[in-house]
């Protein structure tokens, strides 16, 4: 019989969609999959239900929200953060936006492209500079450069000159040094050539030119230091910026003195009239995201797959600090604009198909199992039984929490605030909360705003550095908040959506730490603040990294997400949580279950993450483990690491003899059986129904690892179910 897939149901793994053009307008960090967060709203609440996320980011829950016909309210600490939830979810006309985009750019040109005039080595004519590579060296007095070694980038060194044979100190003497120029030339061909004379003295007049010092005269935030108010400098810096940690150092002078133009022009814009809010927001929203192609936080990638490339390749900000590299790109801040305003236009378009009706979610399964899950209009194949479509709302944001909770045409609620205090919004008037909480130290949000947040306010910079101290969720020596610190505040959260969830509604938390005490405290300020414990579910990640696969101890991969329910009855009289110890047979029996229900080899970062499963299973809520997985196994003869595959059991453990087939090789037969009984279903439509038919068959301890199940698709897929022309 056909279950009912409108009831609240166990939620499972699912094949995670890349990022759609509108997540991908701004950079923010740790983003999780939308179809992902889509379907636990869709599974947890109704048609006109309030979502509610109390760490907001960049606005991917309360745009799913909408986009599944519920209300949404979107609260973060961040400013940088509600800004780009804003203008995710705004709709601003494509056409009239590339129009007002170009004219800001025709009008900072003017002053920018002398900035990136070189002369072609062919014809002596005059080129666009596109790129130039920096390199830093040692400057010794007698004009010798030397190369920077690996041990000088953090540390103060001492470098022996080869030509005159005095020992350079590396901090007073090193230097960034251009060491190829690509440009473009109207009359010849795209080139590459060495820095000539008159490029090294275009560098050299810019840096303490009258245009230069103008930029950090009207930016007085770039030259102050990334230090909280007791002098501890930021947490999240790297290389130089630890020895001089102000933001103008991650800007070439040339650069510096082109995005200064821009934003000149911007704000000349901004003082005209007759140009909408939505429109400049918008705009400042595309120079926020330019920002850090035209940093030096642009790498050079030498190589991929380990192997060497023919030609480097830009790289971009892909870490969780603030860093100037020894090696990077300098890219022309106008090729940088138009290639962002690109993507802004990409992400437009795609909101507006979701304004005209030409896209939306669709309810999907291909069995009676009911293994549903969610895809959008344009993506349907005949295969799919659309078991119900949602209708989306639109932006209408109301200007308060009464002004929201009055009017129920009002769609969305963003509030720049901690949410630690829900101030305004009622008990019980929340249907379900989403919540991706910061990760303990891992990331530390407020210091990477800074280096947007610098050009919101030029003057005014020191004041978001002391609201972060004071408003933010983390761990951080800088701010006074150690690991104590971040479990108490975010108690205060989990009590504050306790109070505001309705009953009988449910929260879902999602995490990824790799810290277990970390772990254990999110479970346990969950419990303490009231909610009852419901489902763990393990999401692996789109692309794990095939190198720490292979590392015989690391870092947990993919993303917990944990539902908990706030009962109808709760007893109130006693909330105090009794932990129960992780002992040292319960490890044991735990990694036995998993490694004889798998039957196979399992990756050490793979089984961190199985591991909390299990135990969550077998009652350890939180789970307080007395010593870590890597402790134990080292400990432990009866388990050992094969090399390229994982933790097993040891040959002379007398357990190796398991009776289940390997899970791989369950999962093979699985999806033989499915493919041969489909088709119909190809390509991209075929390997997303393949993975989530399987991970409804296969999940908990025995979710099988996604890149395995990619490969296995690429290689054995029937000829019939190739691509379709």
């Amino acid at each position: 019989m056909k279950k009912n897939c409108e009831e609240f149901g166990q939620m499972r793994p699912l094949f995670p969609h890349n990022h759609s053009p509108e997540y991908l307008m701004h950079k923010f960090w740790s983003r999780k999959p939308h179809n992902i967060i889509a379907a636990y709203i869709a599974n947890y609440s109704a048609d006109g239900d309030v979502v509610l996320d109390p760490f907001g980011g960049s606005g991917v829950t309360i745009n799913e929200a909408l986009r599944l016909g519920r209300r949404g309210i979107s609260i973060d600490a961040n400013e940088l953060a509600t800004f780009i939830t804003k203008n995710t979810l705004a709709m601003v006309d494509p056409d009239a936006f590339e129009a007002t985009a170009k004219s800001i750019l025709e009008i900072a040109r003017k002053n920018i492209v002398d900035l990136y005039v070189t002369r072609c080595q062919s014809c002596r004519g005059n080129a666009t500079i596109t790129h130039v590579l920096w390199r830093d060296v040692i400057a010794c007095p007698c004009g010798s450069m030397l190369d920077l070694p690996t041990n000088a980038r953090d540390q103060d060194v001492f470098i022996e000159c080869t030509t005159c044979g005095s020992n350079v100190q590396a901090s007073s003497n090193r230097v960034a040094r251009p060491f190829s120029i690509y440009y473009e030339c109207p009359s010849c061909q795209a080139r590459i050539k060495d820095p000539d004379e008159d490029d090294l003295h275009l560098i050299a007049s810019l840096e303490n030119s009258v245009r230069h010092n103008q930029v950090l005269a009207e930016l007085p935030s770039l030259s102050l230091p990334l230090v909280y108010p007791d002098g501890m400098p930021f947490q999240q810096l790297r290389h130089g910026m630890r020895s001089d940690p102000v933001l103008r150092n991650l800007f070439t002078a040339r650069n510096l003195i082109a995005v200064h133009a821009i934003w000149r022009a911007i704000l000349d814009l901004k003082s005209e009239n007759g140009i909408d809010q939505a429109t400049l927001d918008m705009i400042f929203f595309l120079f926020s995201s330019m920002l850090p192609q035209a940093s030096k936080m642009v790498w050079i990638i030498k190589q991929r797959a380990r192997k060497a490339l023919k030609k480097s390749e830009v790289g971009s900000w892909t870490h969780h600090f603030l860093w100037n590299p020894t090696e990077y790109f300098e890219v022309n801040v106008i090729n940088g604009y138009l290639e962002r305003l690109a993507k802004i236009l990409n992400g437009l378009r795609a909101k507006k198909a979701w304004y005209d009706g030409s896209q939306y979610w669709c309810k999907v399964c291909v069995d009676d199992e009911c293994s549903w899950w969610l895809a959008k209009f344009t993506e349907l194949v005949p295969s799919w039984q659309v078991l119900r479509t949602f209708t989306p709302l639109f932006l209408q944001a109301a200007s308060d929490a009464q002004q929201f909770f009055e009017d129920t045409t009002k769609t969305a609620l963003l509030l720049t605030m901690p949410s630690q205090n829900l101030e305004g919004i009622p008990g019980a008037s929340i249907d379900y909360i989403f919540a991706d909480p910061p990760y303990g130290d891992s990331i530390q949000y407020a210091e990477l705003a800074a280096f947007f947040l610098s050009w919101f306010h030029p003057a005014d910079f020191g004041s978001i550095v002391k609201e972060a101290r004071e408003r933010e969720i983390t761990i951080n020596r800088g701010q006074g908040k150690d690991l104590k610190t971040y479990g108490d505040l975010l108690g205060q959260v989990f009590r504050e959506c306790f109070r505001v969830l309705k009953p009988g509604k449910h929260m879902t938390l999602t995490f990824h730490d790799t810290d277990s005490r970390v772990r254990a405290l999110l479970y346990d300020a969950m419990l303490v603040a009231g909610f009852d414990f419901g489902q763990a579910t393990y999401q692996p990640p789109p692309r794990p990294s095939e190198k720490s696969l292979l590392h015989e101890f690391g870092s947990p991969t993919g993303d917990y997400f944990i539902t908990f329910k706030k009962n109808l009855v709760q007893d109130t009289s006693s909330q105090t949580l009794h932990k129960i110890q992780v002992i040292h047979e319960t490890m044991r029996e735990a990694l036995d279950t998993i490694f004889i229900q798998r039957a196979e080899p399992v990756p050490f970062n793979y089984l961190l993450s199985l591991l909390d499963m299990q135990l969550a299973s077998m009652g350890y809520m939180p789970p307080d483990m007395h010593k870590s997985l890597q402790t134990f196994l080292q400990g432990e003869s009866d388990y050992s690491w094969r090399k390229n595959e994982g933790w097993f059991f040891t040959d002379n453990a007398g357990k190796c003899s398991v009776k289940n087939k390997p899970l791989q090789q369950r999962v093979e037969e699985y999806i033989g059986q499915f493919l041969a009984a489909s088709s119909d279903l190809h390509g991209s439509q075929l390997v997303e129904t393949v993975i989530n038919t399987t991970y409804a068959r296969f999940n908990g301890i025995l979710t099988p690892e996604l890149k395995k199940l990619k490969q296995f698709l690429s290689q054995d897929m029937p000829p019939h179910h190739g691509k379709r022309e």
